[in-house]
């Protein structure tokens, strides 16, 4: 038995360390957190560039009257960019609310030559840890249930 301590400082450690691993504890889930949101941007990011590509080889796919939604071209189109997107936390299908693929639009990229772009856009709202958080008597505390991410891309009209 160590005599140096005082009677009354014997649990101080312990409490000390209570304390401070409830900070570590909320340190990672941030990380995770983080790291769970970026993933999900650099999957959504190649997903807007697969679709991207398909559509700049389909320039017709921006015209609103010209391609029907039922037509091949454009269900082909979703299909490019719904199988790169696949790999997303929480991924069911991409017929869910929480992903969504905007049909392309067409933009001008340079003014001074008229130079146009498609412009793809895709939506997806990831659910991570802190969106089944729920404790009694606080509730969510101003948490979100998901957190909507998007990601474009521009390319060039072939």
């Amino acid at each position: 038995m160590v005599h140096w301590l005082k009677r009354s400082e014997r649990g101080q450690s312990m409490v000390e360390v209570a304390v401070v691993s409830v900070f570590f504890m909320i340190l990672a889930i941030m990380i995770y957190e983080a790291g769970v949101v970026f993933s999900t941007y650099t999957v959504l990011l190649n997903a807007s560039r697969e679709g991207g590509i398909y559509a700049s080889a389909h320039p017709e796919l921006a015209s609103v009257t010209s391609v029907p939604t039922n037509t091949a071209v454009y269900q082909e189109y979703l299909a490019v960019t719904a199988t790169e997107a696949s790999s997303l936390p929480g991924w069911v299908d991409r017929d869910s609310t929480s992903f969504q693929i905007e049909r392309p639009v067409l933009i001008v990229t340079n003014t001074s030559t008229g130079e146009q772009g498609l412009r793809v856009r895709v939506r997806y709202n990831v659910r991570t840890f802190t969106s089944t958080i729920s404790l009694p008597f606080f509730g969510r505390m101003g948490l979100p249930n998901y957190w909507p991410i998007s990601a474009w891309t521009i390319m060039p009209a072939r």
